[in-house]
């Protein structure tokens, strides 16, 4: 059985409708110039061998603001000097959120399952993980099931909008498996449903191009028919 129908049968209540996908960041002049002027900084910082308060500030101000504004080439370097360089200073307590950052870049962004349980190994021996803080965890373990009502259920119950910005681009992914799976395991599904585990305008663009029916009278869309038996 899916996890799309385990999910089905497992929640009592009315499924609630998925999380509409956020907007495209467009960068602005202001933007631009802010990137430009905080990429700057940072290259003086480690030109000079600092490693004090103030670097620490720089870098993960810059890391947040990267990241908001959906930039990895700003964000990734700053991201990597924190965590394999500056953090590994025992007298500065890691931001757990830019921790989680820096994973979830590499599973959301980059797709990249081998490369997230290499460097998640490495940030727990180096004791740069809170326990307590396991978006990452909780993301791989969707993605690898192919779970859409998870996968939204956390966007939904996110504490970090920062996190919410990286978690966006595995949409896609999820979604087209969930859409997949159910294409091929079921004869029909309950609009509810889908609208649940997936946002309601791509699932009806899919339903569009496969030639799903979508019976609202019935709550339902027909996913193909039963094959007329042979007498």
């Amino acid at each position: 059985m899916s996890s799309l129908a385990v999910n089905a049968v497992t929640t009592s209540r009315t499924p609630v409708a998925a999380p509409r996908p956020l907007p495209p960041v467009q960068l602005s002049p202001a933007d631009h110039r802010c990137l430009g002027e905080l990429r700057k900084l940072r290259e003086a910082i480690t030109a000079s061998g600092r490693e004090d308060a103030f670097a620490v500030l720089v870098f993960e101000r810059s890391a947040r603001y990267a990241v908001s504004r959906d930039h990895p080439e700003a964000y990734l370097p700053a991201l990597r000097h924190l965590l394999f360089h500056l953090y590994t200073r025992k007298a500065v307590k890691p931001d757990q959120d830019l921790v989680q950052a820096y994973l979830l870049h590499l599973l959301c962004v980059m797709d990249d399952l081998h490369g997230y349980l290499q460097e998640q190994e490495q940030l727990v021996l180096s004791d740069m993980i809170d326990p307590t803080h396991t978006t990452s965890t909780q993301i791989m373990l969707v993605m690898v099931r192919g779970d859409p009502l998870s996968y939204n259920k956390i966007l939904r119950d996110a504490a970090s909008t920062l996190c919410v910005r990286l978690i966006e681009h595995a949409r896609e992914k999820v979604y087209r498996r969930a859409l997949a799976v159910t294409g091929a395991a079921y004869m029909q599904a309950p609009i509810s449903l889908l609208d649940a585990a997936v946002d309601s305008d791509r699932w009806r663009k899919h339903a569009e191009e496969t030639g799903w029916v979508i019976d609202g009278e019935n709550d339902r869309v027909i996913i193909r028919a039963p094959r007329a038996s042979r007498k």
